[in-house]
């Protein structure tokens, strides 16, 4: 079943939600006992991960297949992030977003489609520390 994960800040023992709107509206069609649970954030991807997601994965992955990068990430998004959900008795498929991923989550994601790519497209796409990323120039490391 689908839970939704909300985020907020503890300071001085208070909790802040960030979205408190949802949360109440998703707290409003519940009934009977819940359970809460409180953990620690994870570790998001930094703007480096997410620069290399977009400017060399999405990038490629987009120039092989004659899409804009927004069209790839859609598509590598439904063949990687999909999950079957159950709401009131019925089955439904959702596809995750990358940024509730971890940073351990994002890095298998992303070999995933370096795998994929080099097996679908023929298209070797290379690690963060074999090249050099700024702005639209891409280069190979020796």
């Amino acid at each position: 079943m689908f839970h939704p994960i909300f985020f907020g800040t503890v300071a001085d023992g208070n909790l802040t939600l960030q979205k408190p709107g949802e949360f109440n509206q998703y707290v409003a069609k519940l009934k009977g006992d819940v359970q809460l649970t409180i953990m620690r954030r994870k570790k998001v991807r930094t703007n480096a991960e997410n620069n290399y997601y977009w400017g060399v994965i999405l990038a490629m992955v987009a120039e092989e297949m004659g899409l804009i990068p927004d069209e790839a990430y859609d598509y590598l998004k439904s063949l990687f992030l999909k999950m079957g959900v159950e709401i009131k008795g019925k089955r439904y498929e959702v596809t995750r977003s990358t940024a509730i991923l971890s940073t351990e989550e994002f890095e298998a994601y992303a070999e995933k489609r370096r795998q994929w790519a080099s097996a679908e497209l023929n298209v070797y796409i290379p690690l963060p520390n074999e090249i050099e990323y700024e702005g639209h120039e891409l280069t190979l490391k020796n």
